[in-house]
């Protein structure tokens, strides 16, 4: 992994799981790397994670060990979007079932997402667009 800013600055990313994947998302919030990663060889029954879209977060001040971020049900948390806010060490991440979580590296775990999705949608094929509810939860 490259420094973005031109510098030349390198840090080796240890991937997880002990098999080939890929990474399609990567955003630096601190001194933290977040990044989504999956699993290319997906293979049942060899004793390898298999990851898709899932958030991991590499504290380069630490161990430089890739460590997965679970959600509030204590899974993994598969991501589709990560946004750093700058000048913190807070960042918002957009998980694939619809919630978005407001994550802060410098607090271990993940916060009740903060904008969930809801079970409640209509599906308007006439107009191209599905209505998903949403609610923010309460803190």
């Amino acid at each position: 992994m490259s420094a973005p800013d031109g510098s030349g600055n390198t840090e080796p990313l240890t991937l997880p799981g002990g098999s080939p994947g890929q990474i399609e998302l990567l955003e630096k919030v601190g001194n933290t790397v977040l990044y989504a990663f999956s699993t290319l060889d997906d293979t049942p029954g060899e004793g390898l994670p298999v990851y898709d879209q899932t958030l991991f977060a590499l504290d380069l001040n630490g161990t430089h060990i890739s460590v997965p971020i679970n959600g509030i049900d204590g899974n993994p948390l598969a991501v589709d979007k990560i946004i750093p806010i700058p000048g913190t060490s807070t960042a918002l991440v957009h998980a694939r079932s619809g919630d978005l979580y407001t994550l802060d590296i410098a607090t271990p775990g993940v916060a009740p997402p903060w904008w969930r999705a809801t079970q409640n949608s209509s599906h308007s094929p006439q107009m191209g667009y599905t209505r998903l509810s949403r609610m923010r939860s309460a803190p």
